[in-house]
């Protein structure tokens, strides 16, 4: 006899982790056979495809996407527009996920759509036993629910891994946005950048406009040529949108507003249709102005549809919008930096950010990274820019990278001392140990330890302050 478990927060974040969770999990292949579309679509049949009844714009990209969906959302919501996000990873609950106009599901709404999905679970298992849903396709599903009982007009859609079998791909959206494309996931993906951007220009649909940040050529070209064959108009960045980008002299601490005023900086973007001048952003570094770029595209076609938004909310919700983890500042002096970083495009983007800002006396670096992430070619980018090395592993999922084989990595490429600490928090006290007010601490090479570094700063001090 099976004992009913109590339908409480616990039962249900359990029902959605207790599920293959490629977050925390290595992949060993990614094809259709693992990866089936068919399942999700058979979830969300059993749910009553909350999927086909919501306006959405959908986002691929192997950097910028998940900013490009919060620029895009942000500045629907202050249009006036009920706007429902979705994102991955989280950093500290998995209902950060899921957001109308910012705001998270409560306790009582995850309870009651998490029994809505296990039921559905339980229908599927009837019907077809091998259709077990994974962590991120309940997720998915769970995002669809909650926009749809509240009525969106909008969902921003971001993609987890890939674009083509990707399950967030089950969409028919007003619009598709790929944002760039590099080495990421090689694995799994592709080895060369059109075969990645094949994966990435999967979630382009019949006759569906495309939005475009991508430079490579050889990517371009996968892009152009999909969107010939489906007879979807392409707008590419550098040549039917272009920007400008002006940099502040110093960084801007997204949790010090009196910084921000003063720190932020402009970009310029010019489309076919009007220019857009001096647009503020408190989002550190260039690629944040591409993306930014991407967002103003996408949000003039929306204009050209009949949809309601006004320059002021435009300008009003960018000069507003940060996003945790992209080149995050959460102490000023000295100025300690997390970020996201952990693919080759993404660490320049970071180096360039930081190489704009300076000079610093001394900068050192905390780095940690992830299981089938290319460790030893982003630390041979990393280490020659820094002063100071400190190695160590995140706690908060087991796929960080061994200590010993991160060392390993790190001789192969250079022979600077460095030091090795086996907790995020011996590295933030190390790092913090005789620093002068003038000096740069950057934690970065993984979403996760970027996330734990983070959380660990902040329970520290007050943000904005020294530690001592």
């Amino acid at each position: 006899m099976t004992v009913q478990q109590n339908k409480n927060y616990e039962w249900a974040v359990d029902f959605l982790f207790n599920r293959i969770n490629y977050e925390k999990s290595q992949r060993q292949s990614f094809n259709a056979d693992v990866n089936k579309l068919k399942r999700m679509k058979f979830l969300l049949e059993a749910v009553g495809n909350p999927q086909q009844t919501l306006p959405t714009i959908h986002i691929a990209g192997t950097k910028g996407k998940g900013s490009t969906a919060g620029m895009i959302s942000a500045i629907l919501t202050t249009a006036g527009h009920k706007t429902g996000l979705f994102t991955s990873p989280h950093i500290n609950v998995f209902e950060e996920r899921m957001t109308v106009d910012g705001i998270f599901p409560t306790t009582k709404q995850v309870i009651a759509l998490a029994e809505k999905l296990e039921a559905a679970c339980d229908c599927i298992k009837q019907v077809n036993p091998e259709f077990k849903p994974t962590f991120f396709e309940l997720v998915t599903a769970m995002a669809w629910l909650f926009f749809a009982e509240n009525s969106v007009d909008f969902v921003v859609l971001e993609v987890g891994l890939g674009g083509r079998l990707d399950s967030t791909n089950v969409c028919s959206p007003l619009a598709s946005i790929i944002t760039n494309i590099s080495y990421d996931h090689v694995p799994l993906l592709g080895t060369t950048l059109a075969e990645i951007a094949t994966e990435k220009a999967g979630i382009i649909k019949q006759g569906i406009p495309v939005f475009s940040g991508v430079t490579d050529k050889s990517a371009q070209e996968v892009i152009q040529t999909t969107c010939d064959e489906k007879q979807a108009p392409l707008m590419q960045l550098g040549k039917d949108f272009l920007y400008e980008y002006h940099p502040s002299a110093h960084f801007c601490n997204q949790h010090d507003l009196s910084s921000c005023q003063t720190e932020s900086s402009l970009i310029d973007v010019h489309t076919a249709l009007r220019d857009w001048t001096k647009v503020a952003l408190k989002t550190n570094g260039e690629h944040q102005a591409r993306n930014c770029a991407i967002s103003l595209s996408l949000i003039e076609h929306l204009k050209t549809t009949g949809i309601s938004i006004s320059d002021e909310a435009v300008y009003s919700a960018l000069s507003q919008w940060s996003l945790p983890l992209r080149v995050e500042v959460l102490l000023n002096k000295p100025v300690f930096i997390v970020d996201a970083a952990h693919n080759v495009a993404s660490i320049q983007a970071l180096l360039e950010t930081i190489e704009e800002k300076g000079p610093y006396h001394n900068k050192t670096l905390i780095f940690a990274s992830t299981q089938g992430k290319d460790a030893l070619k982003i630390l041979e980018q990393l280490v020659p820019e820094f002063d100071r090395v400190i190695l160590t592993e995140y706690k908060n999922n087991p796929r960080s990278i061994p200590l010993k084989e991160l060392e390993e990595c790190l001789l192969k490429v250079s022979a600077k001392p460095f030091e090795v600490a086996q907790t995020p928090q011996d590295a933030l006290q190390r790092a913090m140990e005789n620093h002068d007010q003038n000096d740069l601490i950057c934690t970065t090479g993984s979403f996760f330890i970027a996330a734990e570094m983070r959380n660990l700063v902040q329970v520290s001090q007050p943000t904005g302050c020294s530690i001592r």
